[in-house]
């Protein structure tokens, strides 16, 4: 038997007869390597040789290996596969990049390699390039969805998900079974406001896939946002039983009473969401919270007194505040801590301070509360006095989630209103808003100049070259004290704090917030605040 015949006969998988047979990895080894040297002309072998590695998590021997059968046999994909994982092992994730670029030139008829490289880019950070690779595999792929999935999460990444809504279409069609497309196509009517459109797509996505919760949700935030509010709260109420653990229902349900304006209502939904889902990280809207937004909201009517608006339960802040103060009386400490935190100023990065302050119902009125901007451009903020800060040149109103924000181009700033579309005209509500935050400019280098109160940055990571040019920046106005906050590395740093410099603090917490759905650490700030608070009156740090 000739040497080609005797390796066909002989070639198997290496989860086949010939591993089987083998007592042990040493042994599996050992033969691999004389079976490559004894039969070079065939790649099983080589293979088997290389997957060994691989096995064994010898990541620089594998690479040798599967380079070996990528060398010699050219015409085997799976090396230029394996090769790319095993880079991707030793942490090069550019030379996967480049190896995943040959291949896809070699085999572009091969799905797995093209999908393999807009992965890579996405793992480089590279999302335009992620997405014209994931266009490529849409493209010369369009009987799978594969393609479509990645344009729409890389569209999605750089929030530019309308952009797509002639791929989901077509997807839709092409893929009726697959509820994904059906749902992003509805989503992006959603999201351009083009609300009888978007009701028609979420009606189709609910008939389409009954059994899925999304398409009756979306139909109720639809009829919602046109103001049929009446429909949308006993869509509301039918989906809420279909599917009882939904507590994001219950929060759509309770945002159809506060656009309702019905503040009585708001309070009894409030607390029926805390009651029924007290773990759930839509249970948000706790009675200081709401007092907040019906402030706002309350002053958005005041401006805008056009028919879209209806107020139903006489003045907001009263229903509301009345039930905050009961909820006072129940736990008085909270007041006490309330008091403590009006004597601190949030100036970002994000809105954490600003959320422990309304739990414990302490408002101040501070330009940053409700924003983030990068250290270094606020820094630089500070310096120009914030001039030119609230004009409409610099001043863009956007719109996330729903969610009406203020942008500020120069220094990077994303400012919440927590004003929804639907609640105000834009026209009457971005003039009012270029005047607020004039006056909360103004006010704030007013308070730099004149110090009652402990200014605090806070950010994970926070870089004390950054902070230390912010404190710079706002000791050329007074002697006010500024406080970064980071994370504490381990328990007992938490709540610890260094005087850095005269007026210049940095504190530890336990642990930062992630964002909306998460609880902030209250009694971590809280303690660190109380020792802040005796720091800036004197008494020794840590004592």
């Amino acid at each position: 038997m000739g040497q080609e015949a005797t390796e066909r006969s002989s070639a198997r998988d290496e989860k086949g007869p010939i591993t089987q047979n083998l007592a042990s990895l040493e042994e599996a080894e050992k033969k691999f390597a004389s079976w490559r040297k004894q039969f070079p002309l065939r790649p099983t072998f080589a293979i088997g040789y290389a997957r060994l590695a691989q096995r064994r998590r010898d990541w620089s021997e594998a690479l040798s290996r599967w380079e070996y059968v990528r060398d010699h046999f050219p015409e085997v994909r799976e090396s230029y596969h394996c090769i790319n994982f095993v880079l991707q092992e030793l942490g090069k994730i550019e030379e996967a990049d480049n190896v995943l670029g040959v291949a896809r030139e070699r085999f572009s008829d091969w799905i797995a390699i093209a999908i393999a490289y807009a992965n890579v880019a996405e793992k480089r950070r590279d999302l335009k390039g992620s997405l014209s690779r994931w266009r490529f595999v849409q493209q010369n792929f369009p009987d799978q969805p594969h393609g479509y999935r990645g344009v729409a999460r890389l569209l999605k990444h750089l929030n530019r998900l309308v952009d797509g809504e002639e791929l989901y279409a077509e997807a839709r069609d092409r893929f009726p079974d697959n509820s994904a497309f059906a749902i992003l196509y509805a989503q992006t009517a959603e999201r351009r406001r083009d609300l009888p459109e978007a009701l028609a797509r979420w009606k189709y996505v609910s008939e389409r896939f009954p059994a899925l919760v999304d398409g009756h949700w979306g139909l109720a935030r639809a009829l919602r946002d046109m103001g049929r509010f009446d429909e949308a709260n006993q869509l509301f109420v039918e989906t809420w039983r279909r599917f009882p653990d939904g507590g994001y229902l219950a929060w759509e349900y309770l945002n159809i009473a506060i656009r309702r304006r019905d503040w009585p209502e708001v309070f009894r939904r409030s607390n029926e969401l805390k009651t029924n889902f007290p773990n759930s990280k839509f249970a948000v809207w706790e009675p200081n919270l709401l007092v907040g937004h019906a402030r706002l909201l309350a002053e958005m009517d005041r401006i805008d007194q056009s028919e879209s608006l209806s107020t139903t339960a006489g003045d907001a802040l009263s229903v509301i505040k009345s039930a905050h103060l009961s909820r006072q009386e129940e736990h008085p400490e909270n007041a006490l801590i309330g008091e403590l935190l009006m004597k601190f100023e949030s100036m970002g990065n994000n809105c954490e301070l600003g959320i422990i302050q309304r739990h414990f119902g302490a408002e101040p009125i501070g330009l940053l509360r409700w924003s983030g901007t990068p250290p270094s451009l606020l820094a630089a903020a500070i310096s120009a006095g914030f001039d030119g800060y609230g004009q409409p040149e610099h001043t863009k109103l956007d719109v996330r989630a729903g969610q009406f924000f203020l942008q500020d181009s120069r220094y990077k700033t994303m400012m919440h209103t927590f004003v929804y579309e639907g609640d105000v005209s834009p026209d009457r509500f971005y003039p009012m808003m270029m005047r607020r935050m004039q006056y909360l400019a103004r006010k704030f280098i007013e308070d730099l100049r004149d110090p009652q109160k402990i200014f605090v940055y806070r950010a994970r990571g926070l870089p004390l070259q950054e902070l230390r040019a912010m404190h710079r920046a706002m000791r050329a106005y007074g002697s006010c004290t500024l406080m970064g906050v980071d994370e504490a590395q381990t328990p007992d740093e938490a709540g610890h704090i260094t005087v850095l410099d005269d007026g210049l603090l940095l504190g530890k917490v336990d642990r930062l917030w992630n964002g909306i759905w998460e609880t902030p650490s209250y009694a971590s700030w809280i303690s660190l605040c109380r020792r802040a608070y005796q720091v800036w009156h004197g008494e020794p740090t840590n004592a």
